[in-house]
C-alpha cells in the first residue's frame, strides 16, 4: 500500500508551487517601481532623454543600476542582497516580453536580448566607474561623460546633461536613505 500524504502537506506543497518566493516578489515590486520611476516625464523633458525605445531602455538601466548599487551596500546573505539576481531576471524577462510585443520574431529574440545584456553590463561598468571617480573626489566629469554616451547616445546636450547628473546623484543619496524593507516593497523616494 502506498503511503498517504496528509492533505495539509499536499496543500503546503501546492501553495509553495503557486506562491513566488519572497525574493522574487520583492524583485517584481522593486522592478515595477523602478520602471515607473524611469518613466517620469521630467526625465524626458528636463533631462533631455529621447522618448524612444532606446531612451526608455537606458533610463530603466540607469535606475536599475542605482537600485543594485543600493542593494550591494547591505551585508552579504541578507534579503536585500538575495534580491539582486531575481531583479536582473525580472529585467531580462521584461526585455524579452517587450521585444516579442514589438513583433520581433522568436528566432531573433535571443540574439536581441543577448545584445541588450551586453549593453546593460557595459552601462553598469560605466556608471560604476563614474560614481567611483565621483566618490574619490574626481568630480562629476566622468558621470557627465557616462550620461552623454549612454543616455544621449553620444550627442551633446549641455542643458539636459547639467540637469541629469544632479538628478542621478540626488537619487543615489535618496536611495541610500531608504530602509531596506521599503526598497524591497517598491516604495522608492522621489528625487
Amino acid at each position: 500500500m502506498a503511503p498517504r500524504i496528509p492533505a495539509v502537506n499536499a496543500m503546503r506543497r501546492l501553495k509553495k508551487f503557486f506562491t513566488p518566493p519572497a525574493d522574487e516578489a520583492a524583485a517584481h515590486s522593486l522592478y515595477t517601481a523602478l520602471v515607473t520611476m524611469s518613466r517620469r516625464p521630467a526625465l524626458y523633458t528636463d533631462g533631455g532623454v529621447a522618448d524612444t525605445v532606446d531612451g526608455r531602455f537606458d533610463l530603466i538601466v540607469l535606475h536599475l543600476y542605482l537600485a543594485i548599487e543600493r542593494l550591494r551596500r547591505e551585508p552579504a546573505d541578507t534579503p536585500a542582497r538575495r534580491v539582486e539576481t531575481p531583479l536582473l531576471e525580472v529585467f531580462f524577462a521584461d526585455m524579452d516580453q517587450a521585444l516579442r510585443e514589438m513583433g520581433v520574431g522568436d528566432l531573433s529574440v535571443g540574439r536581441r536580448v543577448h545584445d541588450m545584456a551586453g549593453a546593460f553590463f557595459g552601462r553598469i561598468q560605466a556608471y560604476e566607474a563614474a560614481l567611483a571617480a565621483y566618490d574619490g573626489g574626481g568630480g562629476p566629469g566622468p558621470l557627465s561623460d557616462a550620461i552623454r554616451r549612454n543616455l544621449y547616445r553620444g550627442e551633446e546636450r549641455a542643458e539636459a546633461g547639467r540637469w541629469m547628473a544632479p538628478y542621478i546623484l540626488a537619487l543615489r543619496t535618496a536611495l541610500a536613505a531608504v530602509p531596506v524593507k521599503d526598497l524591497l516593497a517598491g516604495r522608492l523616494p522621489q528625487a
